[in-house]
């Protein structure tokens, strides 16, 4: 939820700049010292997409959607440029989510 609203957030300050880069490794999470799996990865890059979208995603059992004050956050769908982790298995993850 806090990339998603973050993207909107910068969509609506510099429209059409933001390239989002997505990967396994250091997550910014407390404590966090272990990279995310391809299935996590998949699981948040879906996630982030749906909420782009103005969809409801499930995050860890319950419903969330970005809502906002009309001009606050540009309309949905809202899109952007984005690049994934390019190593190995992490190719084949990039190739199913770009054409999903």
């Amino acid at each position: 939820m806090a990339q998603a609203s973050a993207i909107a957030t910068l969509e609506q300050i510099a429209p059409g700049r933001l390239m989002v880069g997505f990967g396994t490794g250091f997550t910014g999470r407390a404590g966090w010292e272990e990279a995310l799996s391809l299935a996590s990865m998949r699981t948040h890059i879906t996630q982030v997409r749906a909420l782009l979208r103005g969809d409801m995603a499930d995050i860890d059992g319950g419903l969330a959607q970005i809502l906002a004050s009309d001009g606050w956050l540009p309309d949905r769908p809202i899109t952007c440029q984005s690049t994934w982790q390019a190593k190995a298995q992490g190719r084949a993850l990039a190739k199913e989510i770009a054409t999903a």
